[in-house]
Order: structure tokens, then C-alpha cells, then sequence
């Protein structure tokens, strides 16, 4: 319940690490370096990654208390490179801690296709927050979306 704010960013204020693989970091950290942005209410780490074909890149600075997911632009992706099933382009996938507790750090390891990959990879800690949601507003009470509904009738949602 804070006011909306908007940030602007353009391609100039985002790092970059490229060695085997291009990383824009957009927000969090990667490496050591920090990103564009970094949120005042939860930290999300939020990477632009470009491979070239075959390359095997690994992702080790999560937490195991975060959530991760991988979304997939342009080509293709071994999810696990031990498997043979492969991603095409549009796949989202979420991995889960295997073993919680075990490791601070469990790595996502991906291999990029025969065409190589680019993809989204963002991580950060649940919220775990109650949810109502009715149409293009999200609250955490039903209370507070009827009182939102209220004031988007009145004109006064947005503050």
C-alpha cells in the first residue's frame, strides 16, 4: 500500500558480464556487480542472458529460500543438461530447491541449443502474502479490493 512509482532505465545504465555467455543485469546482483535497478519493497534479481549455441552456462548466487524461473525468448534450451528433452522459445521453467537447507547456493546449470538461447532469469525470496485479485487489481484482502474497486469507481485509486 505505497504509492506507484515509475523508474526509468535506458540500455546504457544496464551492466553487462559477458564471457561465455552475454549477462545484462537488469536488478539484484550478478557476480558482484549490481543492477540498473534494485526495489525498495522486495529485491529481485532480474538477468537478460545471451548464449551462443552448445554453451554451458551455470547460476549459482540464488538462495535456496528464493524462487527461480527461466524464460525462454529467442532458440533453445536444455533445461538440465543431462537430459535430452530440449526447450523451444515462448517455455517458461521454475526449478524448485532439491534438497532444502543442504546448500546456500544450489546452481541452475542450462545449455543452450543448436541455435543458441536467450532468456529471462528471475529469482527472489516468496512473499508469501495472502492474495485477492478481481480482474486488473491485486490485494492482499477482499476487503481492500472492494475498497480499491471503491475508489477506481470514484477516481481516487490512484493517489
Amino acid at each position: 500500500m505505497v504509492p506507484p512509482t515509475y523508474r526509468d532505465i535506458s540500455l546504457t545504465d544496464i551492466p553487462v558480464v559477458a564471457d561465455k555467455a552475454t549477462v545484462r543485469i537488469l536488478s539484484g546482483c550478478y557476480q558482484g556487480i549490481r543492477g540498473a535497478l534494485n526495489g525498495s519493497h522486495a529485491r529481485v534479481t532480474y538477468l537478460d542472458i545471451t548464449l551462443p549455441a552448445g554453451i554451458l552456462w551455470s547460476y549459482e548466487e540464488a538462495h535456496n529460500n528464493e524462487t527461480l524461473f527461466i524464460y525462454l525468448l529467442e532458440g533453445s534450451l536444455f533445461p538440465d543438461p543431462e537430459q535430452r528433452s530440449i526447450e523451444d522459445k515462448g517455455c517458461a521453467i521454475l526449478y524448485s530447491v532439491s534438497a532444502p537447507g543442504e546448500r546456500t547456493h544450489e546452481p541452475v546449470v542450462v545449455k543452450a541449443g543448436a541455435e543458441g538461447a536467450r532468456f529471462l532469469l528471475l529469482a527472489a525470496s516468496p512473499l508469501r502474502e495472502p492474495v485477492a485479485w478481481g480482474g486488473p487489481i491485486v490485494m492482499n484482502t477482499h476487503e481492500e479490493l472492494r475498497e480499491s474497486f471503491e475508489e477506481l469507481r470514484n477516481g481516487t485509486f490512484i493517489k
